[in-house]
């Protein structure tokens, strides 16, 4: 970064001037594509920020992960089965990612046995459901 003039992460975000296409290792499809559209950057404008400045409500709270740690407390605590039934929705995609995050904080590398949380659900979840 400092070898580019770059001082923070903020000052690199939207910088896609400092990119380069490395043609040799593009597949042949795509060698011929005009990447300028993606890469354009408009003119900064006077006191507009490119990046991080408005506090977002993830609206965490809501999601699906609190009540899958909270019905897999013996597992987690105790290292005792926990079976798990419940109902989901396309917004609950990301379902399991902060149960597995709980379950390495709290045990590491060490982890939990096989099948200790067996979840079921029924309803629809998107493509990407259970990336933990």
């Amino acid at each position: 970064m400092a070898s580019l003039g770059i001082r923070s992460i903020d000052e690199m975000i939207g910088r896609t001037d400092l990119l380069e296409v490395n043609t040799e290792i593009l597949p042949w499809k795509a060698k011929n594509i005009d990447f300028s559209k993606i890469l354009y950057r408009p003119e900064p404008s006077k006191g507009r920020q490119t990046y991080y400045c408005v506090k977002q409500n993830h609206n965490l709270e809501k999601v699906l992960d609190l009540e899958l740690i909270a019905q897999a407390k013996d597992a987690l605590n105790k290292r005792g089965p926990a079976s798990i039934a419940l109902p989901i929705k396309n917004i609950n995609r990301a379902s399991g990612a902060m149960l597995s995050g709980e379950a390495c904080r709290i045990y590491a590398e060490e982890g939990l046995s096989q099948d200790s949380i067996l979840c079921k659900f029924k309803g629809v979840a998107g493509q990407s459901f259970g990336p933990g």
